[in-house]
């Protein structure tokens, strides 16, 4: 059965990053992914020409996890037009839900990390709890069509593609940004964006539709439920 960890993978880069040199060091693709799980397929998704450092590098990762997940979420129209059963319909409707979700949360990452290479402790708290939520929501998609649908269908290996790709996008963000608030990871359970202020609707300010943040917040309570989010 095809798992996703998200929690192993962060505790994995935590500790690898613990000493690396500085984000703004220009580095080729081999010492950037040599402290990244999958470090072959990290190479492969990073520019082939150029020595960049880990900001430019994040950048094009997250460019293609985005491309990534709107292709995800067009293979998932083209199978919910298969004459599949009711529930496998359903799971499929909920993988498009997720999937739309993870667009949202990427776009949002995108468009943050692309205005300015400095971030606030918060925003770097808030913007790893997304990417954490990007691979908790393939996990939940993946979880929904292994228990009513054929593993033969092309979904499985494009969650797993996906999921790497998201992977190293939240890797590379840990790298260039996180690594040095991850001293206190794991350290007492908090909710999803709890350090992150709320409008004066009480309401995030994340860039998401309604139907989309309706969805979220229920997913939410599952995920914590779960225990999967912290």
């Amino acid at each position: 059965m095809t798992t996703i960890f998200p929690l192993l993978f962060i505790l994995f880069i935590s500790a690898s990053f613990a000493d690396i040199s500085p984000s703004n060091t220009p580095l080729p693709p081999d010492d950037v992914c040599s402290a990244i799980l999958n470090s072959n397929f990290c190479k492969s998704v990073l520019p082939k020409t150029g020595i960049h450092n880990i900001y430019d590098y994040c950048r094009s990762s997250f460019g293609q996890s985005l491309q990534s997940a709107r292709k995800f979420t067009g293979l998932i129209d083209y199978y919910m037009k298969k004459d599949f059963s009711k529930s496998a319909i359903q799971a499929l409707q909920d993988c498009k839900l997720l999937s739309e979700l993870t667009i949202d949360f990427l776009e949002s990452c995108s468009s943050t990390i692309n205005l300015s290479s400095i971030l606030r402790n918060q925003q770097i708290d808030s913007l790893q709890s997304m990417l954490s939520a990007v691979l908790t929501n393939h996990q939940t998609c993946l979880e929904g069509l292994q228990a009513t649908t054929s593993s033969e269908n092309g979904l499985y290996s494009a969650i797993s593609d996906a999921s790497k790709l998201h992977g190293v996008s939240l890797a590379l963000f840990t790298r260039g940004w996180g690594h040095k608030t991850l001293k206190n990871f794991g350290l007492g359970r908090k909710l999803l964006f709890s350090d992150r202020d709320a409008g004066r609707d009480g309401r995030l300010p994340l860039r998401m539709s309604n139907k989309h943040r309706q969805i979220f917040e229920s997913q939410h309570l599952l995920w914590l439920d779960k225990g999967l989010l912290e």
